[in-house]
């Protein structure tokens, strides 16, 4: 079998849902576990074979691309630093690494420019999208940086109920997916869930 890490110079075809291609160096997919098992396993060694990519629009699929180029070192030096943990700690879990901190602002800027303004309408969708297609190609240090941006534009948002709906796009004369016993019961057990849920307007009877 032909490991992806000896035909690093070779290129793959990535295809999106919407029939987008982009051509790819293989040595940038190695932190995609997905990508890199498949090609071990299938011995990909021709750079006209096709690989869909069904949950990635084009625009998400080049972003991710441009976040693996851009990234390609730092990659490096934390696959070292991850190594050099699990060597001294076998079994135990990575700890974050202080690359993923010095490349934060930077990820948070493209991805704002990127995925909360390319659309104010939908921009919500495209951070969705983004974090389900790095999921489905398993690259670990992308779901942190999707998911990190999700929490902040949460955090930023307000902790209403009203804030939080609009920004989720979830309807709010919608029947409620509990019952007002319900909720008086999960505000008297859990207090900390309805922090800011009186900021809104009273729900329908």
């Amino acid at each position: 079998m032909t490991s992806v890490s000896g035909n690093d110079d070779l290129t793959v075809t990535l295809v999106s849902a919407d029939n987008k291609r982009v051509v790819v160096k293989k040595s940038l997919l190695k932190p995609s576990t997905t990508l890199t098992d498949l090609m071990d396993d299938l011995d990909f060694d021709n750079s006209s074979t096709d690989i869909p990519i069904p949950n990635a629009s084009g625009h998400i699929l080049r972003m991710i691309v441009e976040l693996l180029t851009h990234h390609k070192d730092h990659y490096a030096a934390m696959k070292l630093q991850k190594d050099a943990f699990l060597e001294k700690n076998p079994g135990e879990t990575p700890k974050a690494y202080d690359h993923k901190r010095d490349m934060d602002q930077w990820n948070d800027e493209y991805l704002n420019k990127n995925l909360c303004y390319v659309d104010p309408k939908k921009h919500t969708d495209f951070v969705f999208e983004f974090i389900l297609a790095v999921n489905f190609l398993s690259i670990e240090y992308l779901i942190y940086v999707g998911t990190r941006l999700q929490a902040l534009r949460i955090k930023t948002c307000g902790q209403s109920r009203k804030a939080l709906n609009n920004m989720f796009g979830i309807d709010q004369m919608a029947e409620p997916d509990i019952t007002l016993e319900e909720e008086e019961t999960l505000r008297k057990n859990e207090p900390w869930c309805a922090i800011g849920a009186d900021q809104v307007l009273p729900r329908n009877s």
